[in-house]
């Protein structure tokens, strides 16, 4: 990896279904990323991991505080944090939402590159 490679940025992955979490993250470090897991949004506000530097990843559909709820909530600190949301059913709302936010969205179930694409690109 060359300096300043967006492989050496952290990647924060926030996804109840652990299932899901364990193989993406797998996924994720095999392309040569470093991932720090969370099963809720709670859990990454509960650490004292920095998101500062970090490229979140964050399922749409989270028990109790939801993926766009979360990104919102982390731009309050961060204005510019970078995150792709990951929707499984993109609806209006949503897609409006995330848009407004400029986020990626990156669609379930994860196929081909997409996901690796829109990390690299932001």
């Amino acid at each position: 990896m060359q300096a300043g490679d967006p492989a050496q940025r952290l990647l924060i992955l926030v996804e109840d279904d652990a299932a899901v979490l364990g193989s993406l993250s797998f996924a994720l470090e095999t392309e040569g990323f470093t991932v720090a897991s969370f099963g809720s949004a709670e859990d990454l506000m509960r650490s004292s991991i920095s998101v500062v530097d970090a490229c979140l990843i964050v399922d749409q559909m989270l028990p109790g505080v939801s993926g766009l709820d979360l990104v919102e909530q982390l731009r309050t600190k961060n204005p510019t944090q970078k995150a792709i949301l990951l929707v499984s059913l993109i609806t209006p709302q949503i897609e409006l939402r995330a848009k407004r936010n400029g986020l990626t969205i990156v669609e379930k179930p994860l196929l081909g590159s997409a996901l690796v694409k829109a990390i690299r690109a932001a």
